[in-house]
């Protein structure tokens, strides 16, 4: 984020976007932020999905939603929670857990490549502070 878009975005932005803006700020979002949003995104993201961002944010932690935004543009985000899977150390502890609740119902042993399997689910995989795990959409 520049520093001039920060003291100087009234004249910059929109006028539709900064009107958000303050209606936001009214509501204790931070500007610092929202802008980092605008920065990362668009005008038209912030102005359409920035409410359902913090709201997903504010739910599932932005650092998992901020990873979901590195695989799919923000008119995506309505997808986040039935993409979500979680934050795992790697893939093969996300494919057993993942998969462990169907492993229980069934009484068999099965030797199994858990890497091999999460990527045969076609997971996206996010490294940031941790790895995000989300399933295709």
């Amino acid at each position: 984020m520049s520093i001039t878009l920060t003291l100087t975005y009234e004249e910059t932005l929109r006028p539709e976007t900064v009107a958000l803006i303050k209606e936001y700020e009214q509501n204790d979002f931070e500007l610092t932020a929202m802008l980092a949003f605008i920065d990362e995104n668009s005008e038209a993201d912030f102005q359409e999905f920035y409410g359902v961002y913090v709201e997903l944010g504010e739910d599932h932690g932005y650092e998992p939603v901020d990873a979901f935004l590195k695989i799919y543009d923000a008119d995506m985000l309505e997808y986040f929670e039935s993409a979500y899977i979680g934050e795992f150390v790697d893939k093969q502890r996300m494919a057993e857990e993942y998969l462990d609740c169907e492993a229980r119902e069934a009484d068999i042993r099965l030797i199994v490549d858990w890497e091999e399997t999460a990527n045969y689910l076609m997971m996206h995989e996010v490294d940031n502070v941790g790895c995000y795990y989300f399933r295709s959409i």
